[in-house]
């Protein structure tokens, strides 16, 4: 279905407390969509594994950061993650059948055959910040996801500017093209817009209201990922990724404009699912996806930006092939041509 996207062997690593990725370790099984069957939360590092063909292990806890403590602790989560996931022994994952090795966080502090690389989950998180200019010891690659690291290397260890993954062919063979006359809007624009950005409230369902009175265009959006934070249920269900993956590929237009931090990946899954996305030129994935019309400056343009894309029917297919070859470029050729690099200078 999905080709030969990777040459390279490539396995996942994450901690039990770690909400992202699937309960239990998975192998690649050529069928992206059966992951959801294993995946409780949002759909971050999905098109990743897809691309890389990676398998998944999941292991003890061995360190807990600060976004072991936000995401989990402090929501009273580690119980049903216990629960419901499996672990693998460390010491029987076959690092040598691998190529490249990513941990979700360095958790691991051992030198490996296979490229040894590792994300950060929070860019707030203090080893990120430690690993902006260098990997932690015994790691050869830092994936510095908000792209405020270099965006070369000469040798390893090395820190790089590293998106998570995407490409469009995978989600609209996953999802499908068909399109129907709404507009999603990303929670975080109306808690912005009602002046609360961290939490929804009731000056966010008032800018629902007022939204819908300024743009002559049906919406769509899902509050209930603002009361879930990282978009995790409170008994680990399985299957809402692919449920709002769904839900968002119906929706001709996307608007993901005032959150106050990260990259910006929610608006890479709707460009990846061919919908016209209207962003943040404050967020570093939309500066790179983005038609230079559909970026706001700031949040008091937003109003006048949709309604402008959505009249302009004969800039419609432009922007679409604008955002097609960022993800092809920036989020897909050129990470991938980072990480055969690197394998090739550790295989010398």
């Amino acid at each position: 279905m999905l080709g030969n996207r990777s040459r390279m062997k490539v396995a996942f690593i994450k901690q039990v407390l770690d909400v992202h990725g699937p309960l239990s370790s998975v192998k690649w099984n050529d069928d992206p969509l059966s992951l959801f069957e294993v995946w409780p939360g949002k759909a971050t590092l999905w098109a990743e594994t897809c691309i890389l063909k990676a398998d998944w292990y999941v292991i003890p806890q061995q360190i807990i950061t600060a976004y072991t403590i936000d995401a989990v602790k402090k929501h009273n989560r580690e119980k049903i993650l216990l629960e419901r996931s499996v672990t693998a022994p460390l010491d029987e994952i076959p690092f040598e059948d691998y190529d490249l090795v990513v941990t979700m966080d360095p958790i691991l502090d051992k030198e490996l055959k296979p490229v040894h690389a590792y994300r950060v989950i929070e860019h707030w998180d203090e080893l990120y910040t430690q690993s902006l200019e260098k990997p932690l010891p015994n790691r050869d690659l830092f994936l510095a996801h908000m792209l405020d690291a270099p965006k070369d290397f000469d040798a390893l260890p090395a820190s790089i500017s590293f998106p998570y993954l995407y490409d469009p062919e995978l989600f609209l063979e996953c999802f499908g093209r068909n399109k129907k006359n709404f507009l999603w809007v990303d929670w975080r624009t109306f808690t912005a817009l009602g002046g609360e950005p961290f939490a929804w409230s009731e000056k966010a369902d008032r800018a629902v209201e007022e939204f819908t009175r300024r743009v002559d265009f049906p919406i769509r959006f899902k509050n209930d990922r603002a009361r879930l934070p990282y978009t995790f249920s409170e008994t680990g269900e399985t299957g809402d990724a692919a449920r709002y993956l769904s839900q968002l590929a119906e929706c001709k237009f996307y608007v993901g404009v005032g959150r106050k931090s990260g990259a910006g990946q929610g608006l890479c899954d709707a460009a990846a699912l061919g919908c016209i996305c209207i962003g943040d030129i404050n967020r570093p994935y939309h500066r790179l996806v983005c038609h230079p019309e559909c970026l706001c400056s700031n949040l008091r343009e937003v109003y006048y930006k949709v309604n402008y894309v959505i009249d302009s029917a004969h800039l419609h297919q432009e922007i679409l092939q604008w955002q097609f070859e960022g993800l092809k470029t920036y989020f897909l050729e050129r990470p991938l041509a980072l990480l055969k690099k690197a394998v090739e200078l550790k295989s010398r």
